[in-house]
């Protein structure tokens, strides 16, 4: 039998302890959620980037899940260019600018990467962020990011 004091312990240990699991499963389920809005919203970043990239019009699939550790933090997405059977894959990562950190969009094939531009509204950066300062840094980018994506499987049949 428990003593009067150890069923007080008893219970303020359990009640502590059920705290710990509601937060920690409350944090967790926020965890998998903010990921799909993150998701989402690199989604229209990059469909809104690239529907100002060219004429030809880019339809943004699904996310792709990298199966390398060589990512450079980099979110892809499915896409494919109407009217072209190819497989491309839109890109969407954070390089260093002038104006600092800017998220940079990549269109990559299996020949080849473009730079799509950049996913920034803020007209006053947008001058800052012009391709012709960044042409070293994004030509680093054009020639790894292919590299990656067939090392991480993206191009394999």
């Amino acid at each position: 039998m428990l003593s009067e004091k150890n069923k007080i312990l008893l219970i303020k240990t359990s009640i502590l302890a059920g705290s710990f699991i509601f937060v920690t499963a409350l944090l967790t389920a926020m965890v998998f959620l903010a990921k799909g809005f993150w998701k989402s919203g690199l989604k229209v970043s990059v469909e809104n980037t690239l529907s100002e990239y060219s004429e030809a019009s880019y339809e943004v699939g699904n996310f792709v899940e990298l199966k390398s550790q060589r990512s450079p933090g980099a979110a892809v997405f499915e896409c494919k260019k109407k009217g072209d059977s190819g497989t491309y894959y839109a890109v969407i990562m954070r390089i260093p600018t002038l104006a600092g950190p800017a998220p940079a969009v990549f269109l990559c094939s299996e020949y080849g990467t473009d730079f799509a531009g950049f996913a920034v509204d803020n007209g006053k950066i947008q001058q800052a962020l012009q391709p012709d300062f960044q042409e070293i840094r994004l030509q680093y980018w054009k020639d790894l990011l292919p590299e990656l994506l067939l090392k991480a499987g993206t191009f394999d049949d």
